[in-house]
C-alpha cells in the first residue's frame, strides 16, 4: 500500500534537520528504525512502513499490515508532520 503525507497549502513538507526518528515514529505504539531502501524506513507490529520525501511530501509504503492499520498510522504520522512543521497535513491513498 502507498500513500502521499502532503500540506494542505500545497507547499513542501521539509522536515526538521535530524527529527525523521522522532517525527516519522508513531507514537501510539512501538517501532524501531530499520535499514532498507528510502529515506526512512521501520518495523511496526509485523509489518514495515518506508518513507521518501518527494516533492510536495512524504511517499508512505506499507508492507504486511492490514489496510485499517496502515490508514490508521497514516494518520498518526501525517498529524505528527504537521506539528513538526507547522503546516495542516493530508494523505491520499496511491
Amino acid at each position: 500500500m502507498e500513500y502521499l503525507i502532503k500540506a494542505t497549502s500545497g507547499e513542501d513538507l521539509v522536515l526538521p534537520h535530524g527529527s525523521l526518528d522522532q517525527v516519522l515514529s508513531p507514537h501510539s505504539r512501538p517501532s524501531r528504525q530499520l535499514s532498507g531502501s528510502g529515506d526512512y524506513r521501520l518495523a511496526v507490529d509485523g509489518g514495515q512502513i518506508a518513507f521518501s520525501w518527494e516533492a510536495p511530501g512524504w511517499l508512505v509504503m506499507v508492507e504486511g499490515l492490514a489496510q485499517e492499520d496502515a490508514e490508521a498510522l497514516v494518520t498518526e504520522i501525517a498529524a505528527q508532520i504537521g506539528a513538526a512543521t507547522g503546516q495542516p497535513t493530508t494523505w491520499l491513498a496511491l
